[in-house]
């Protein structure tokens, strides 16, 4: 009979059907005209434990006294913004991998994280930009409160601490770099212009009494191509001006040998003289003046060093007149972003700035360090200072006593004798382009010398081949997160002032959102 039952029904299955009766007979209802109300309490428009909350209660747990002490209150005109209302908005928006204050302005109107964070008062993109701009001195200090705070919640393991380089794009084009030729070439068109406007407004007899203060004129054009030019002397100065200088002592030091041997000849000859007059027989051959073996060595030093000097004086002054190249890092300057270099990086050139970081192994940030200088080679020492500086504070903060460098690792692009042999935490730098794996380094060596073979010998330990292996996952990792967790792909302020405030705000969103996806509770600050 059950056979006979389930026949039946399948026999008479639809599946149009079926799917028919599965089907809603109605839409939801689409109501925009009902009025209601949201919960009195905005934290409560979130979720229990968003990002945003989270960020709330880190600010407060931040020492922002500096950004109290610029703002005036008090006496007439509109109330300002609460600095650490605008923190807040900077350190949720750069989590969100926001770096634009038009897009912050936006999402303030918008988002309803955004609006709980700046409690419904939007403020201007203007005001959010000067935030940045008027306390770029303060964002270091800040990203150490932040780093104290994640130690203190327990985060921290410096068994292994990473460095890296990483090329981050400047505010400015590449196509607007130019020689110290063509900016000599701008600067005057720059100045003929500006005379030309001003013969034209005395012509037509315009009154200037009422004209906006030179000093609130937005474009700065000529500013820029004039410090590009400085910036472009001022490294011409070092890099032959200096050796320069160093010849010129060598030649008045030859100078002063030359003389004291002329003087102790001349010596000679009047001795000579003297016997002579005296009825005596000088015994050997009357000396000559300004001849002798020693007399002969030091003219042939003092020409070596004058052919150095003009060589070295011909070469600055066909450098500053902007005819020769020494190389691309000294005859080029942005005239957009001064302080920017053309950089190579393995999708070809750009214009940016060279940032250096180091993480922990638990990616954290130590040092986040903006540089204008496309080689990483001569970075590793300030770095590891820079680093265990960092630590020696942290330490004091906390009260921690484990908060002591490991081992220090890098690539082969930081590898020299300089640093193999500072003093400072041991280190594991690459001695070359490869990997390692479980016989020690596979690759190539670079021309470093006894750096390099005792890097290469030191990574033969299964215990620094383990260290080593572990650089990677930790700093690329963090940089990956700096440039597309945090949208900082590219500055969107200039000068290195400016880009290393920024490049310290992303940094400090890395740390405060790996402290929130850990789950740790915040620590009490007394």
């Amino acid at each position: 009979e059950l056979v006979a039952f389930w026949g039946a029904a399948l026999r008479g299955f639809s599946l149009a059907a079926f799917n028919d009766w599965c089907m809603a007979r109605e839409y939801r209802s689409v109501d925009r005209d009902t009025p209601f109300l949201l919960p009195p309490d905005m934290r409560d428009w979130l979720p229990s434990g968003h990002l945003a909350l989270f960020v709330i209660d880190v600010v407060t747990r931040l020492d922002t006294a500096a950004l109290h002490a610029g703002p005036k209150r008090g006496g007439t005109g509109r109330k300002g913004y609460d600095p650490d209302m605008l923190l807040g908005l900077w350190l949720y928006a750069s989590a969100r991998g926001i770096t634009s204050s038009r897009q912050i302005e936006r999402a303030c109107v918008e988002d309803v994280a955004f609006r709980v964070l700046c409690a419904q008062d939007a403020p201007d993109h203007t005001v959010l930009a000067r935030f940045l701009q008027r306390y770029r001195p303060d964002m270091e200090e800040l990203f150490t409160q932040m780093l104290a705070l994640c130690l203190r919640a327990g985060m921290g393991k410096f068994g292994q601490v990473a460095l890296d380089g990483t090329k981050i794009r400047a505010s400015a084009a590449t196509d607007q770099t130019r020689s110290l030729k063509t900016l000599r070439k701008l600067a005057a068109a720059e100045l003929l212009k500006a005379v030309a406007t001003d013969r034209a407004e005395d012509e037509a007899g315009v009154d200037l009494s009422d004209h906006v203060p030179t000093e609130f004129i937005g474009s700065d054009r000529a500013d820029r191509i004039q410090a590009a030019i400085e910036s472009v002397e001022e490294l011409i100065q070092e890099d032959v001006g200096v050796p320069l200088e160093a010849a010129r002592a060598k030649a008045r030091a030859a100078a002063e040998v030359v003389k004291e041997v002329d003087e102790a000849q001349d010596a000679l000859v009047a001795k000579y003289e003297a016997k002579k007059a005296a009825g005596k027989t000088p015994m050997g051959r009357r000396p000559i003046p300004g001849v002798g073996q020693k007399g002969r060595a030091a003219r042939v030093a003092l020409a070596f060093i004058n052919r150095q000097v003009a060589r070295l004086e011909q070469q600055q002054s066909e450098l500053l007149a902007g005819n020769q190249v020494k190389d691309v890092r000294m005859a080029q300057r942005n005239t957009t972003d001064p302080e920017s270099r053309v950089m190579k990086t393995r999708n070809g050139y750009i214009q940016g700035y060279n940032s250096q970081i180091v993480c922990s192994d638990d990616f954290l940030v130590m040092v986040a360090e903006a540089t204008n200088d496309p080689s990483d080679r001569s970075w590793f020492v300030p770095m590891m200072e820079k680093t265990v500086q960092t630590m020696e504070d942290l330490s004091v903060r906390t009260g921690r006593a484990d908060v002591k460098i490991g081992t220090m690792t890098s690539d082969a692009g930081y590898i020299s004798d300089e640093a193999v042999e500072a003093e400072g935490p041991d280190r594991l730098i690459a001695p070359g382009r490869g990997r390692v794996n479980d016989t020690g380094w596979k690759g190539t060596t670079s021309n470093g010398g006894t750096s390099v073979n005792l890097m290469a010998e030191k990574l033969q330990d299964p215990v620094n081949q383990a260290l080593y292996k572990r650089r990677s996952a930790t700093i690329e990792t963090i940089n990956a997160h700096i440039k597309d967790g945090r949208g900082l792909r590219q500055f969107t302020v200039r000068g290195l002032a400016a880009v290393q405030a920024q490049l310290h705000l992303a940094a400090m969103a890395t740390n405060l959102t790996r402290l929130f996806n850990k789950g740790i509770p915040l620590p009490v600050i007394a």
